[in-house]
């Protein structure tokens, strides 16, 4: 059996939508999993039972063994089911840097829970797989539109997943500027206080409304206000050196609005495609990190509609 995955990279929060607001992005990692059964060579390797290739970014560090997170997931799902890991070769092909605040483990796990699906003779089941990789991340922001695609809002309650599909205004559009810095989550978690002051939830709270709202209805002009966030941003951008330079950066070059993605250090600039000059906002967010001494990688993406795509060939 040869299972081919599809997976796209995510941003989420967006300003004020912690935990809770994600969107899928025109860029993404695949997984190739063959089972040794298909394989017409025998897989070459110490562990003949065994095969990871890496490919694009994490080629040098991502481990070839049973940590790895595919497999990892693969196997945890599996063995819920009795059934162990069978031999296998993966490919995985990565065009979403680790450690970036766009999804890259979102996309791990939800590609090796869909390979777990495939392997197990079922069918692709988009709300089982959503409820499967929250319980593996612990929130659904990056999860809910890594398996859905578009832009989702989402809340999960350690058992059940509610999700709410929102339309994406035409001319919506994303520069990402990536520096070369590896944050991961869990320490960018940490930074993040215990306790906030009840001013800020209420700030969050009605801008995280707003934000939807805007989004819903293509009032992009409302962005700038709308993406204004008390909860995290501020804590997390203090590790990410050149941040306000970026953003001031992008919006002088015409971006409606500039967050971080995720938990960073990924900046994401929200524009309007039919109004300005999206390369030039790229340019722009690259001499933000440089004006610090940091090298960075910028990318003009849209909205992805669709999420997770498999395809099985027996």
């Amino acid at each position: 059996m040869r299972i081919e995955i599809d997976v796209p990279a995510t941003t989420s929060n967006l300003g004020p939508g912690f935990d809770a607001l994600g969107m899928a992005l025109q860029l993404s990692s695949t997984f190739v999993c063959e089972t040794q059964d298909s394989v017409t060579a025998p897989l070459p390797g110490v562990d003949r039972t065994l095969r990871i290739d890496v490919e694009g970014y994490g080629a040098d560090e991502l481990p070839r063994d049973a940590s790895h997170l595919v497999v990892a997931t693969i196997a945890a799902r599996l063995a819920a089911h009795g059934r162990a890991l069978p031999n296998l070769r993966l490919l995985q092909t990565n065009q979403i840097p680790l450690g970036s605040g766009l999804g890259s483990s979102s996309t791990a796990i939800v590609g090796g829970l869909a390979i777990a699906q495939a392997l197990l003779g079922m069918p692709l089941d988009r709300e089982a797989l959503l409820r499967d990789a929250c319980r593996f991340e612990g929130h659904p922001d990056n999860a809910a539109p890594c398996v859905l695609g578009g832009l989702v809002t989402a809340t999960y309650d350690g058992e059940v997943v509610h999700t709410v599909p929102l339309p994406i205004a035409p001319g919506l559009g994303c520069v990402i500027c990536t520096p070369d810095l590896q944050l991961s989550t869990i320490a960018m978690r940490a930074v993040l206080p215990d306790e906030v002051p009840f001013a800020d939830a209420v700030f969050n709270g009605t801008h995280a409304c707003l934000l939807i709202a805007a989004l819903a209805t293509g009032r992009l002009a409302l962005l700038a206000e709308a993406t204004q966030d008390r909860l995290h941003q501020r804590f997390r951008a203090a590790h990410v050196p050149g941040f306000e330079a970026v953003v001031a950066a992008s919006q002088a070059a015409g971006a409606l609005t500039t967050v971080l993605s995720g938990a960073g250090p990924t900046v994401i600039a929200l524009i309007d495609t039919t109004r300005c000059d999206a390369p030039a906002i790229a340019r722009a967010m690259e001499v933000g990190f440089a004006s610090v001494g940091l090298g960075s990688t910028s990318r003009i993406v849209q909205p992805r509609p669709t999420g997770v795509v498999v395809q099985i060939t027996p």
